[in-house]
């Protein structure tokens, strides 16, 4: 009897400790859903993009982003019971500036798109002076023989 109450002990350790482990081996990873999803990335962070584009024979266009430095997938997910979908795991450049990026799928021929917000300072140059040289004395218009 002790001995089972024991090896009870030992799994419910072992399972408690599973649970407590595994969010921590996807700690590393935001998700972001197409169409219309946002989500805020580091530069050099990873990112999950799920998205409800759903399997076809039909040639699946690219996923793109100016601040993904790598992509893999698709690969083959569902929600749940019902149709199954395209998924991808991409790398954030790791030298993104700060600013909002357009992330994009083409799914099929049908454009999916969303947001990523890199955070950060976005810094903008100053405005320069809309007349650089201010005008000097009355405006040239000539002598006035062409005029009728």
């Amino acid at each position: 009897m002790k001995a089972r109450i024991a090896a009870a002990g030992a799994l419910l350790a072992v399972g408690t400790a599973g649970l407590v482990m595994a969010p921590s081996a996807s700690a590393g990873y935001n998700a972001i859903m197409l169409p219309g999803g946002t989500q805020t990335v580091k530069p050099g962070s990873n990112l999950v993009v799920n998205t409800k584009c759903q399997l076809s024979d039909l040639k699946l266009g690219k996923l793109t982003s100016p601040v993904i430095a790598t992509v893999q997938g698709p690969s083959e997910t569902s929600y749940g019971e019902g149709p199954h979908y395209w998924s991808y795991e991409v790398a954030i450049k790791k030298d993104a500036k700060p600013g909002s990026y357009p992330i994009t799928l083409d799914c099929y021929g049908k454009k999916m798109s969303g947001t990523l917000k890199v955070p950060g300072t976005v810094t903008k140059k100053p405005a320069s002076p809309q007349v650089a040289v201010k005008p000097k004395g009355a405006p040239q218009t000539g002598g006035g023989a062409t005029a009728a």
